[in-house]
């Protein structure tokens, strides 16, 4: 039990410290925000890896650029002529594998597209969050027992 808790936690850390970084440079879903702010209530190490990341950024945001004393060149990369025939070679062969894909389904009487489960997930992905988010917004009290995991 002691070590589930442990890697929820570290998840959830994982989780938080992404999003105190995301957060620096564009704004967080109204879900995203609400679950990091929760979060650093209750973390010390995350709310302190969070305010030192945002006043390092300030700081260097800040600094005023400085410009070498002498130019650094970097040696110039050869191109091998083989990485280019292989990666064209590839390409052919995932185009005809593909217009084979498409001939066999048409002739099939199937479906030339099928839902993956992650494109299907993706598609859901905004109600889920509208879900979480009203969830958030109107709290139910527990009902039933309750089981500490």
């Amino acid at each position: 039990m002691a070590t589930r808790r442990l890697v929820n936690r570290h998840s959830a850390c994982e989780r938080a410290r992404r999003w105190a970084s995301l957060q620096l440079d564009a704004p967080l879903s109204e879900l995203e925000a609400r679950s990091l702010g929760s979060h650093l209530r209750t973390c010390e190490e995350c709310a302190e890896f969070a305010g030192t990341i945002t006043v390092v950024t300030e700081k260097l945001r800040a600094a005023e650029p400085v410009m070498p004393a002498r130019a650094v060149v970097l040696p110039a990369r050869r191109r091998r002529a083989t990485f280019a025939a292989a990666a064209t070679a590839a390409a052919a062969v995932a185009v005809a594998a593909g217009s084979m894909a498409g001939v066999l389904a048409k002739h099939s009487g199937s479906p030339a597209v099928r839902p993956s489960v992650g494109g299907v997930a993706a598609t859901q992905e905004p109600y889920q969050e509208q879900t979480l988010l009203a969830m958030l917004a109107h709290p139910e009290p527990q009902r039933g027992r309750t089981v500490a995991v």
